[in-house]
């Protein structure tokens, strides 16, 4: 009986091993899919205005996707990809204008918002 009672214990911590290394595991493998997809998004937000305007509202880049939700970038990706200003916007971020409220652009409002929270200094 004591050594069915020991081959248990020695299932029961080889289960509990397993466990843990496959949370582990799991646990890198998310965190490395949240970097790639943070990258992904550096990458998608580089190749539009919306860089140049984070830029223009001195918001550096990196901090930009380190603190904004996700979803939220994505909704300005899509929204500067479909923006149909792009001579405005262009014309607006090559003056360098500081305008407070910026009408033609459908992230300026979001981005003013995040701001306070991304400006650099």
């Amino acid at each position: 009986m004591s050594m069915q009672i020991l081959n248990i214990l020695v299932l029961l911590i080889a289960i509990a091993i397993i466990i843990r290394t496959g949370l582990a595991f799991y646990s890198m493998r998310k965190c490395l899919g949240e970097l790639d997809s943070r990258q992904a998004l550096v990458g998608a937000v580089k190749n539009l205005r919306l860089n140049k305007m984070l830029d223009h509202l001195n918001m550096p880049l990196e901090r930009y996707v380190d603190t904004v939700p996700a979803n939220e970038i994505m909704s300005h990706i899509l929204n500067c990809r479909k923006c149909k200003n792009i001579n405005t916007c262009d014309k607006y971020l090559r003056r360098g204008a500081t305008n407070t409220e910026v009408s033609f652009c459908p992230n300026f409002k979001s981005l003013s918002n995040n701001r306070k929270y991304l400006s650099r200094g």
